[in-house]
């Protein structure tokens, strides 16, 4: 393994344990302050939440106390009840969406069961308020009941109490449990012992003694008052723990001695009766602002062990970074000393790989030799380092005068070709000459036409000639210095194939191409006519259509063979944008690289795909629109010659008006091929070499040997297709 590391990475592998040790160290610290940050951050909102548990469990015992009065039959008891119910609903709608909007997935899982718990005891406040209201419970059931329900709700703060790791924080909170609980034990004596009192006030009031049930509810207020004392102590310890300057207040004056008196079970000997109610509401009014404020220091207190858990976490981290920026430094100032020169070694030999094929594409170009020099490695020192780069300048040296071979072999190579194809296509000119002197003076339909077939086959030589040079990377030279039509450049690709006659045109837009891309497009599109043409079937027509947007100009080739499969189509294109040298070497067809090329030197792109229909293959050459003349300069003026105007400011202006003579012209005929039949008249002065050349200018016109008029000679005759020929499969070249 160490093998494959370099020396850089040898070095730093010796400081790999150290510095992971160190790494795992400081990820199990960052993490535990982390998730002490999310436990602390998740109590902070509970702790938040409790104070609509406050609201709710006020309400409740409110509601508690709404019942004892109907049950003692107080006027407009059940007004009061529906209103302590109905706020009652509210606190608690309120407490449930405070407790289901706090995330508790980092508390431990005792919190959030309490949590559900709490939620779930609507459904047995519900079920109690039935029982009431169908006076199936007595009194002390339904007040058992609803002490139930409140303390129930502090199971909360218990067990977050209880689950909590700091344990200052568990302090606060079991304060907070303590005032709780003090406020609800004062808020269900306050009813009950006023009762207790109206009950004793209207026994004496009548004569007589005071009752069995009087008695009872004596002892019971006598309970309640003795827990309650209980849960004062407790609740005053719990808050005095925390040293924070609270404290509950202690009852004063006569709320001490009636709270005696009931706790001794004397409360018919009671003289000041009347102060129970005040002095007891006055006592509950003197807890709530201390156990807001210590739910408040529970808030606080998390909040503080959050910021404590990330400042811990952060630091942690910063340490663990500052040290292994440390490590990386020291090992990079050591393995500084030994890289530094095996880097400029690699930089060497990388600079060799990326001039060598430069070099060799520059020598394959005929009459482009090498213009790459290859600089030697400096040698600084005479160790291990330095004998490598010596051994290196050797097989730089070595490797620049192979491939210079190579690439001139290669050059000579491309260089025969080019000029085999250049001699060829000066042969076939000459040979195109020839015919068409001959096609002026045969006037024999027959030979004729044996000799536009024969025309027809040397033009498309000239075009595999070209083919050649275009692989090649030379221009053909053959240029038109006007501007021509889309449709006669289609027209001469057209011309240039075997199946011409097969080509339906159907040209929506005819803009005007420069002259000088006129010829190289109409050998791309010859060449995507010829396989449209070769491979579909011979029955079949192959429709050429045009439009036009705002970038380009599209010529759009379709035919209606069996059709290429997926791969064809990806492997045609491919062809298409292949530009290297080496993509052509071993290839049989050579038909769509050429197309590749062209394309490449337009700025065209050629896409492959199947037909809407399904049936076929349609090709989208889309050439840019700076191929074209612009619409703002149509129509063109029309070149005149040098010469004329010459002689036209020469010339002395006449006196009298010119009189021109009739010239007498004497109806001729020449036989031309025609789609509707073998043979038919062609008038006079038409064209005839545009289809051939694509240039209106060379030679446009021939002389009749008749009567001097202008006969035009057509290409488009249709070729008989054999009988029983069958379309081989639509496969692209």
């Amino acid at each position: 393994m160490l093998r494959r590391l370099s020396v850089r990475g040898k070095i730093l592998a010796a400081l790999a344990l150290p510095v992971f040790v160190l790494f795992l160290a400081a990820t199990v610290f960052s993490v535990q302050a982390i998730n002490e940050a999310r436990v602390a951050n998740q109590t902070v909102a509970l702790v938040e939440a409790f104070a609509s548990q406050d609201v709710a469990g006020k309400a409740v015992a409110a509601e508690r106390a709404a019942e004892l009065q109907r049950v003692r039959g107080v006027e407009n008891a059940d007004a009061l009840v529906e209103a302590a119910r109905a706020e009652t609903d509210k606190a608690l709608d309120r407490r449930d969406r405070m407790y289901g909007d706090v995330k508790m997935s980092m508390l431990d899982p005792r919190v959030s069961r309490a949590v559900d718990a709490t939620v779930k005891d609507r459904a047995e406040l519900d079920a109690l308020r039935k029982k009431i209201d169908n006076q199936t419970i007595q009194e002390l059931g339904f007040t058992s009941s609803y002490n139930t329900l409140i303390d129930d709700a502090l199971d909360v703060p218990r067990v977050l109490a209880d689950t909590a790791q700091d344990r200052g924080l568990a302090q606060v909170l079991d304060a907070y449990v303590a005032s709780n609980v003090l406020m609800s034990q004062v808020a269900l004596e306050l009813p009950v012992v006023s009762f207790l009192f109206q009950d004793i006030a209207q026994d004496q009031a009548n004569g007589g003694e005071v009752t069995q049930g009087v008695r009872e509810d004596a002892q019971r207020a006598a309970r309640l008052v003795s827990e309650g004392e209980t849960k004062a102590a407790a609740a005053r310890k719990e808050v005095r723990e925390l040293r924070t300057g609270l404290a509950i207040p202690s009852p004063l004056g006569s709320y001490v001695n009636l709270r005696n008196s009931l706790a001794a079970n004397a409360a018919v000997g009671v003289t000041n009766k009347e102060d129970w109610a005040t002095a007891s509401a006055n006592d509950l009014a003197d807890i709530t602002p201390v156990r807001d404020e210590v739910r408040k220091d529970a808030g606080e207190t998390a909040s503080d062990i959050a910021a404590a858990a990330v400042t811990r976490a952060v630091l942690t981290i910063l340490v663990t970074l500052v040290a292994f920026g440390a490590s990386i430094l020291v090992a990079g100032a050591i393995a500084r000393q030994i890289v530094n020169p095996l880097r400029r070694l690699t930089s060497a030999a990388q600079d060799v790989r990326d001039q060598l094929p430069r070099m060799v594409e520059q020598v394959s170009v005929p009459g482009q030799g090498p213009g790459i020099n290859i600089q030697p490695i400096t040698v600084e020192s005479s160790d291990e380092v330095g004998q490598l780069a010596n051994a290196f300048n050797d097989v730089n040296s070595t490797t620049i005068q192979v491939a210079r071979e190579q690439a001139a072999l290669r050059g000579s190579i491309a260089e025969m070709f080019v000029n085999v194809a250049r001699r060829d296509q000066v042969l076939l000119n000459r040979q195109l000459a020839f015919l068409d002197d001959l096609e002026r003076s045969e006037e024999d339909a027959n030979t004729l036409s044996n000799l536009f077939r024969l025309d027809h086959l040397a033009t498309r030589m000239r075009r595999n000639a070209e083919s050649l040079l275009v692989l090649a990377g030379i221009d053909s030279g053959r240029r038109v210095r006007q501007p021509m039509p889309a449709s006669d450049v289609i027209r001469t690709a057209s011309s240039e194939i075997e199946l011409y006659d097969r080509v339906r045109l159907n040209l929506v837009v005819d803009p005007l191409m420069l002259g000088h891309n006129a010829l190289n497009a109409a050998h791309l599109i010859a060449e995507l006519l010829e396989n449209a043409t070769m491979f579909s079937e011979p029955h079949t027509p192959v429709e050429v259509s045009t439009a036009r947007d705002e970038r380009f100009v599209k010529i759009i080739i379709r035919d209606h063979g069996l059709g290429m499969t997926p791969e064809e189509i990806v492997e045609a294109n491919r062809k298409v944008n292949a530009h290297a040298a080496s993509d052509v070497v071993g290839s049989q067809r050579l038909g769509l690289y050429v197309v590749g090329r062209i394309s490449d030197r337009l700025g065209a792109s050629v896409t492959f795909e199947r037909a809407p229909e399904g049936a076929g293959t349609l090709v989208t050459v889309s050439f840019p629109n700076v191929l074209f003349v612009p619409d703002s300069n149509v129509p063109l003026r029309r070149p005149r010659s040098p010469r004329r105007r010459r002689r036209q400011r020469l010339r002395p202006r006449a006196t009298s008006p010119r009189v021109r003579r009739p010239v007498r012209r004497r109806s001729c005929v020449a036989l031309r091929p025609s789609r509707s039949s073998r043979w038919t008249r062609a008038t006079c002065r038409t064209r005839s070499r545009l289809a051939r050349t694509g240039s209106p200018r060379r030679s446009s016109t021939r002389r009749c040997r008749r009567c001097c008029a202008t006969v035009r000679r057509s290409r488009a005759r249709r070729t008989p297709t054999p009988r029983g020929r069958t379309a081989p499969r639509s496969v692209r070249t």
